[in-house]
């Protein structure tokens, strides 16, 4: 499935770098993302010192950048929602077997949480 979604590789590949200090010395574009993802990062991390939520939900998986966020950061457990029917299964194999995430496609019927997430682009 992963070879099927070329995007895929792309998407790990920019996640594991923001964890990183390669990006710095970026001269593209890319710098601009990077930069991005590490201010997201620092967001997400204040908000779950404060919060220390007990569930969350997240609106949008992508490739799980979010979620490995909330995994290291906190002791939570994630919904996440994905409506994409090509990042739905990608997203719910790398996260297959952690017991404290859950992957739905679609739309959720009801649910309660202590933090609600939604970290993706309009449109």
């Amino acid at each position: 499935m992963k070879d099927s979604y070329k995007c895929w590789n792309c998407l790990i590949d920019l996640e594991e770098k923001s964890d990183s200090s390669e990006w710095e010395n970026e001269k593209t574009a890319l710098k601009y993302w990077y930069e991005m993802a590490r201010k997201e990062k620092e967001l997400i991390t204040e908000k779950l010192n404060d919060i220390k939520p007990k569930t969350v939900l997240e609106i949008g998986s992508g490739a799980g950048r979010v979620i490995e966020i909330l995994l290291k950061n906190s002791k939570a457990q994630i919904t996440s929602l994905e409506n994409s029917p090509k990042m739905y299964p990608l997203v719910r194999e790398r996260f297959q077997g952690n017991t404290r995430v859950k992957i739905i496609f679609g739309k959720m019927d009801s649910g309660s949480f202590d933090l609600a997430l939604c970290m993706m682009k309009a449109g």
